[in-house]
């Protein structure tokens, strides 16, 4: 099975057809995001992720959720490569699917070509200040130049605190 054709919407932000649904597309968008890193590690590109669904669509039929995925998998694992940078992503809690958003990210990570050049970090994280628990995780090269500091920071609690 073959994934769906990526499109570069502009710099940073893609999007591919669901051709088997009318007017369905997703969105993929990778932001610029150094300030999650200490200063110490600010010339390092570090972008966060995000996906969007465009149209009103429940996903029904097997081979097309194993599309959008390969799909996914192929655009973060491209951005990473092209970009040589660390991915970051942070699981949506508004709906209280995070726990499902964290799995479906590890999914994709399990999906990606050559995923063994990389190394995928989940975490549960508690923000005492808001009393709130969240999830994360970050998706980086191997041969990253900084790869033991970047895992380093994401192993620290406070990655997401304010840095200044």
């Amino acid at each position: 099975m073959s994934r769906y054709p990526l499109f570069e919407f502009s710099e940073n932000e893609y999007y591919f057809n669901i051709d088997e649904l009318i007017d369905c597309q997703y969105k993929i968008t990778f932001s610029s995001s150094p300030h999650y890193l200490p200063p110490n590690l600010l010339d390092i590109d570090i972008y966060e992720t995000s996906f969007n669904k465009i149209g009103e669509f429940k996903i029904r039929n097997r081979d097309i959720s194993e599309r959008i995925q390969l799909t996914i998998s192929f655009a973060i694992a491209n951005f990473i490569n092209r970009m040589n940078c660390p991915i970051l992503f942070i699981c949506d809690s508004i709906d209280g699917k995070e726990q499902c958003r964290l799995r479906r990210f590890m999914y994709w990570y399990d999906k990606m070509e050559e995923k063994d050049d990389f190394t995928f970090e989940a975490r549960e994280l508690y923000s005492e200040a808001l009393d709130f628990t969240y999830y994360s995780g970050l998706i980086v090269q191997n041969n990253h130049a900084y790869f033991e500091e970047i895992i380093n920071e994401f192993d620290s609690p406070e990655i997401f605190n304010e840095k200044t």
